[in-house]
């Protein structure tokens, strides 16, 4: 550290004076003063290559300053340079001084002649600094002050190191990546309610309650697509890989879904001629019509899983239907298929020569014209529908 001011010295060792201008300082002066001094013999300079110098001061009867930390600068020419230390200023008076030269064989010169030195008393020395007495409120607003600079320099810190708060005020970037069994798990009330785990052989997602797959904030979601090999209910099969359970038609879903509605395909022939056995009876009309041309009824295709139905009665125009000789024709579902639009005749038995005249493709059925002429209108058509 370089001083504040430079005093040069100079030290004749046969006349044991020193030529040296009047050094002052203030009590606490730290490092404030250097003394670059020259040692001579005979007019010139005093070689003191491998000397060592020490500064020693005597401060009043109680202590004494003693600093080995004297800088040599040029040996040959015997040049040395001593800042003074904070200990040298640290009472006030005048000080004497001098510097112990030891040469290189050890031989100590401690009678070197003395120099003194002026050390002015330092007013503020043991005196609080004026800050010490601000009022309460300020001293309060200086530590807020502070601690929101903490605060703003932690939040720093801590939005460098991309901590995700738990208010939610920040979004995530990126996947969490575990490599732990049980990679997710939530708790209420000291009881777990959802777990993401896994063992050996099997994932397992897990709810302490009901689970409820719905769409975003309980709405109706856009459906669910399992692509698996199976699909199981408490470990048994509820359809296979190759099996589809699907609603088709306009059925609709109150409760139970509508059977009339519901195509059910699988491999296993007996169970679809089983499940075909149990479909629902839809009826398409109900009264009494001749069943003409104009008369057709419509229904979807893959809902009929046994055939059409139709129930004939005798009538009599201008009186109505007259109540017997009921009874019913059934239309296969496979004759819907390979007979599509071609006529089918109904003989009415009883009545010679009359019958009845039907056109049913997959998904229509319509009568005739004739259907309504002598002798075809002694019958009436009651009911239409399928199975």
């Amino acid at each position: 550290m370089t001083a504040i001011r430079t005093i040069k010295a100079v030290l004749d060792i046969n006349k044991r004076t020193w030529e040296i201008e009047r050094i002052e300082a203030v009590q606490g002066d730290v490092k404030s003063l250097t003394v670059e001094a020259s040692v001579i013999q005979r007019g010139i300079g005093l070689n003191i290559t491998g000397w060592r110098s020490s500064f020693l001061a005597v401060l009043n009867d109680s202590y004494i300053v003693s600093d080995p930390v004297v800088d040599i600068v040029d040996a040959k020419n015997g040049r040395f340079n001593y800042t003074f230390c904070e200990a040298a200023f640290s009472i006030p008076g005048e000080i004497e001084a001098s510097f112990v030269l030891i040469k290189e064989d050890g031989t100590e010169l401690t009678g070197m002649p003395r120099f003194t030195y002026h050390v002015a008393p330092n007013e503020t020395e043991g005196k609080l600094p004026i800050e010490h007495y601000l009022g309460e409120f300020a001293n309060l607003q200086a530590q807020i002050t502070d601690i929101l600079l903490q605060n703003k320099a932690l939040q720093s810190q801590i939005d460098a190191m991309n901590v995700l708060p738990l208010d939610g005020s920040k979004a995530m970037v990126g996947a969490i990546i575990s490599e732990a069994d049980t990679p997710l798990q939530a708790r209420k009330d000291g009881n777990w309610w959802v777990r993401i785990t896994r063992n050996a052989t099997n994932a397992f997602i897990q709810f302490s309650l009901a689970a409820r797959i719905t769409g975003i904030n309980n709405t109706t979601g856009l459906g669910y697509d399992f692509i698996q090999n199976h699909l199981r209910l408490n470990g048994k099969d509820v359809a296979l890989k190759d099996d589809s359970v699907q609603k088709t038609g306009n059925s609709t879903v109150a409760g139970i879904i509508d059977a009339a509605g519901l195509k059910i395909a699988t491999k296993d022939v007996a169970t679809q001629e089983f499940v075909n056995a149990f479909a629902p009876y839809v009826q398409l009309f109900k009264g009494a019509a001749y069943f003409l041309d104009t008369n057709v009824y419509t229904f979807p295709a893959d809902a009929v899983k046994i055939g059409i139905f139709i129930t004939v009665a005798r009538y009599l125009p201008g009186t109505g239907p007259l109540g017997y000789g009921k009874r019913t024709i059934i239309i296969p579902r496979e004759e819907l298929v390979e007979s599509s639009g071609k006529a089918v005749w109904e003989g009415m038995v009883g009545t010679d020569g009359a019958k009845k005249v039907f056109y049913a493709t997959a998904t229509t059925i319509r009568g005739h014209a004739d259907n309504g002429v002598s002798p075809a209108n002694g019958w009436c058509i009651e009911r239409v529908g399928y199975r």
